[in-house]
């Protein structure tokens, strides 16, 4: 049990810290305010370009970068359901403390759903037994 709940907090602490690391460098070079900007009529396709990366770092490179440390104790669907878990704890407690409000930035409006569907459709996936029929056939051709 004690591993289990280190490998769950030192999984957190590294999902918070590349999160945190990640939205400083995007917002150190002011992309949120290029993102802003963005609409159909002026498409701007470097700010376009950026936006759809700063999600693709975010969203997938997290549970993939963590998959090869703790490979032996769980599998890709287990990291981004750990890494959904810890989204929702920190979107809770942006929405608690009102971080929304008071820096006035949304990081969390799609994450949660995005990062929780991949977890589960890889879950399904990488989870799916095969039919007892297909596995007897197997065994039948021996």
């Amino acid at each position: 049990m004690k591993k289990v709940l280190k490998q769950f907090f030192g999984q957190g602490i590294f999902y918070i810290l590349f999160f945190g690391l990640v939205v400083l460098v995007f917002a150190f070079f002011d992309l949120g305010f290029r993102w802003d900007n963005l609409n159909i009529d002026d498409l701007d396709v470097l700010g376009y370009i950026t936006l759809i990366l700063f999600r693709l770092i975010i969203y997938i490179c997290p549970a993939i970068i963590m998959y090869p440390f703790v490979r032996k104790k769980c599998s890709i669907s287990k990291c981004y359901s750990l890494q959904f878990c810890w989204y929702s704890i920190l979107l809770a407690l942006y929405n608690l403390l009102s971080l929304d409000y008071i820096l006035k930035v949304d990081l969390f409006s799609k994450l949660d759903s995005f990062v929780f569907i991949l977890g589960f459709v890889l879950s399904l996936i990488f989870n799916k037994q095969l039919p007892v029929e297909t596995t007897d056939k197997f065994k039948q051709d021996k």
